[in-house]
Parts: C-alpha cells; sequence; structure tokens
C-alpha cells in the first residue's frame, strides 16, 4: 500500500474486526536471497496465496512506492471526469475487458446492481506491445509514468516468482518466463472506486454489503493497493457454501502491496499453491464514509 501520507488522510482501520493473519515479507530481504524469508513466502502461497510485501529497504521498492501514489492520484482524476465522456472509452466483456466499468453495470449475487466502478488500462497498450487504444487525454498524457509502472511491477513479481521457482524445483525465470511484458497478455492497471456507505454509529460492521461478490482471479498473481478496507478473505478452514462469518478483513499496511495468486498460478504450480476466494464489501468502522479508491 502507499506511505503513510496516504493513509493519514483516511478513518483509520478499526480494531474490532475479524482479520486474516498474513505473512508480512520484507522486498529487500527478498532480493538478497534471504533463505527465511523465501522460505515463508512459500508457505504463504501454499496456505492461503495471499501475503504482504514491505517494499521499504530497496530502491526498486521505493520506486515502486512512488509509482503507486502517481497511480492513486490518477485514479483520482480518472473518477472525477464526467460520466458520459468515460462511457465512449467504456469495456466489452467478454471480448475486451479494458476500458471504463461504470458503477452497477454488474449484478451481485442477490441480483442488486455492484457498487464499484474501474478504468482498466492494458499492458500491451501501455508499452507498446499492441497498436495504441483510444484513452482519455489525462492517460495519454501519463503514458511515460504508466509505462514506468508496469515495468517495474514487472520487475518485482518476477523476483517474487523466481523465488517459487526455487521451491517448485523449476530453472529460474520459468514462472515470469510464461508473461513475459513484450509479448500479447492480458495484464492490466486497474483504477478503481467504490462508493462510500452511510455513517453508522453502532458497530464496525453495521449493515455491510457487497461491493464485489466472493471469486478468485482467473490470471496469475495480482498487486494490490489499497488504503481503505474492505476487501475480505475467505477463512482456510471454511466449508461451502461460506457464511458471513467465516470471512475476514484484510487490513491495509503503509509502504506494502498485497499479493494474491490466482488460478493460473494454481494451473501452472500442479496445484502446489493456492487461490483464495475473496470479496470486497462495505468499509469498516469510520472507512465506510470514505470513497474507496
Amino acid at each position: 500500500m502507499p506511505t503513510q501520507k496516504q493513509f493519514n488522510k483516511v478513518p483509520p482501520f478499526p480494531s474490532d474486526v475479524p482479520v486474516i493473519d498474513l505473512e508480512r515479507l520484507g522486498f529487500a530481504k527478498l532480493l538478497a536471497n534471504d533463505h527465511n524469508e523465501s522460505q515463508k513466502l512459500f508457505e504463504a502461497c501454499r496456505e492461503t496465496g495471499f501475503f504482504l510485501i514491505d517494499l521499504r529497504g530497496c530502491d526498486e521498492g521505493k520506486t515502486m512506492l512512488k509509482h503507486a501514489e502517481t497511480a492513486f492520484n490518477l485514479s483520482e482524476k480518472i473518477h472525477k471526469i464526467d460520466e458520459d465522456e468515460l462511457k465512449r472509452y467504456n469495456y466489452n466483456p467478454p471480448a475486451d475487458l479494458f476500458g471504463y466499468k461504470p458503477i452497477g453495470a454488474t449484478k451481485l449475487e442477490d441480483g442488486s446492481p455492484d457498487r464499484m466502478a474501474f478504468y482498466s488500462l492494458s499492458q500491451d497498450d501501455i508499452l507498446g506491445t499492441t497498436l495504441p487504444r483510444p484513452q482519455p487525454p489525462i492517460i495519454e498524457h501519463n503514458r511515460p509514468s504508466l509505462s514506468s509502472f508496469f515495468t517495474h511491477a514487472h520487475l518485482i513479481i518476477s523476483h517474487l516468482l523466481s523465488h517459487l521457482d526455487t521451491h517448485l524445483d523449476l530453472p529460474t525465470g520459468t514462472l515470469a518466463s510464461l508473461s513475459p511484458p513484450n509479448k500479447p497478455s492480458g495484464t492490466s492497471l486497474r483504477l478503481l472506486k467504490a462508493l462510500a456507505s452511510p455513517p453508522s454509529t453502532t458497530t464496525a460492521t453495521a449493515n455491510p454489503r457487497a461491493d464485489l461478490q466472493g471469486h478468485t482471479d482467473l490470471g496469475s498473481i495480482t498487486m494490490l493497493f489499497n488504503i481503505v478496507g474492505g476487501l475480505q478473505v475467505l477463512s482456510p478452514s471454511a466449508t461451502l457454501p461460506p457464511k458471513d462469518s467465516d470471512w475476514r478483513y484484510v487490513r491495509p499496511e503503509p509502504y506494502c502491496a498485497l499479493i494474491n495468486l490466482g488460478d493460473a498460478m494454481v494451473q501452472w504450480s500442479g496445484g502446489v499453491v493456492k487461490s483464495s476466494m475473496h470479496r470486497v464489501i462495505t468499509a469498516p468502522g469510520l472507512q465506510r464514509g470514505v470513497e474507496r479508491l
């Protein structure tokens, strides 16, 4: 997640909600090939497929944090653009998953409209692997910084994957080679916005509702930067169908990226690693009254 400066702009995450215990790994230690840190990464991949990467302590991590803050600022500006203008760039699933998705475009499990908008940017477009797509002027203006974001994110993820290569007895670079940045892919940067909810004076989780229903990611690996809570992971001990009490909040942490593995990584590893169900609901406590980017 971005720096403490960004966290200071929103109410604190409450202390009275169920939180999943995620491993917090130092990227600087992983760069130094610290054996214990590498083993913790592998265990986290096998248990839940979710873990935190602390990006402090090395130049590569500091650069990624700067890019994350730039992306937050860009997201805020994108979602202030008039919706009629943004709809000129609407995504068109399943044929095209890039562009703008307005709030309410999809339905939740109970049939109600979703409460999340996003603008999805294609890595292929930004890095020039394919012909450029039409984009709003603010995206065109920020193409150089977005290109640097994708490049540095790939560097960090490739190093994480190199540790998985080792634990899976694969030649170094095997997993990263399955998603090269110079070939067409489905890799994207999603700039999200979830609506604020009315404040509650009762409990931290009063009247929570889903903004994004439970799912696993289809791709290989996701890097998430967030400041406001609401993301929940299904407890490893839960049975299906899950109950509300089976879900655990992910506490956003300054200076960290949240990593989660997708279904493709489970397939590539022969089922050794895990892709966990997760969802997005109303942010807990006073954070519920804040728009979530």
